[in-house]
């Protein structure tokens, strides 16, 4: 193999781990959300109104960009073990 190559191939696996990372990252802070809206941040005044923060959205928005980037990796992954035609035929 040539030093593109080489480079092409590192900058893929590259990019796998900051995927990975990023997913595990989104899901870890979407917990951390969840998590401090629950605590701190819920409340009924003596009227009856519901005190929410901002918490739970953005909770539940990271937990689903986490999810999502997950998910396409392990979609990749599975994709890339299939066999394909070229493969097959030799």
């Amino acid at each position: 193999m040539n030093a593109a190559a080489d480079f092409g191939v590192m900058c893929k696996k590259q990019m796998k781990y900051n995927i990975l990372f990023l997913g595990l990252f989104f899901l870890l802070t979407g917990v951390a959300f969840l998590f401090l809206e629950n605590i701190f941040f819920q409340y009924i005044d003596k009227d009856g109104l519901i005190y929410e923060s901002f918490f739970l959205p953005l909770g539940v928005l990271a937990l689903i960009i986490g999810s999502l980037l997950l998910f396409t990796l392990i979609l990749k992954k599975i994709w890339q073990s299939l066999p394909t035609k070229n493969r097959e035929s030799n």
